[in-house]
């Protein structure tokens, strides 16, 4: 099957926002290009899940977060949609702000254009809340 892709850079792929006291919220995630990613129905999709690759990556993190698990901190996925040509978004509806949506555009390498953003009932559980108003960055 070809793959038409939207922009030779854009990745597919995972996320979350998480966030140590008193910093501001810093997405973390793993994507792989379109082309790398598997077939899932119409969309590409990343080869991994939330669980898996949390616990491959919870030892890299500050200690802060070795007691925290993949449902803990808001999170997301990055589809590419092989009919339309656009990235579909699905993630946590507190992620869904301006300036956190910049943050996944730019980590993904995603054209905003072409990309969509939509909170998803399999992305709603989230032990922790993000305090973006006591960060003046917000977007660091």
């Amino acid at each position: 099957m070809q793959r038409p892709i939207s922009s030779a850079g854009s990745k597919v792929g995972i996320f979350w926002f998480i966030q140590e006291p008193g910093k501001a919220p810093a997405i973390f995630g793993s994507g792989v290009a379109v082309r790398n990613g598997e077939p899932y129905g119409q969309y590409i999709n990343y080869p991994g899940d939330h669980s898996q690759y949390w616990l491959e990556a919870k030892p890299c993190l500050p200690p802060f977060f070795h007691d925290c698990g993949p449902k803990d901190w808001p999170r997301g996925r990055v589809f590419y949609n092989t009919k339309t040509q656009h990235f579909d978004v699905y993630l946590n509806e507190q992620l869904q702000t301006p300036k956190l949506e910049a943050k996944v555009l730019a980590y993904f390498d995603l054209p905003t254009a072409k990309t969509s953003f939509a909170s998803d009932p399999h992305y709603a559980q989230a032990r922790f809340q993000l305090g973006l108003q006591d960060s003046k960055e917000g977007t660091s």
